[in-house]
């Protein structure tokens, strides 16, 4: 966020780890939580993550998410 010219409410982390999760709340950004890797939808939303998606492939939605 440093090295951004995007304030961090106007910003959105895309994450996979509950840490991801964690990393981006605490910095003031918008958290997607994509169950990609080894971790559940139900556990990044239990970690946080302001929305949730199963994967990557419905494009449409995740962009969707990401315009807020």
């Amino acid at each position: 966020m440093r090295r951004s010219d995007t304030p961090a409410e106007h910003a959105v982390l895309l994450g996979d780890t509950p840490a991801d999760v964690r990393g981006g709340l605490a910095h003031g950004v918008r958290v997607i939580g994509v169950a990609t890797g080894r971790t559940s939808a139900a556990d990044l939303a239990a970690a946080g993550a302001t929305q949730t998606l199963p994967s990557l492939a419905d494009t449409e939605r995740a962009l969707h998410l990401i315009a807020g």
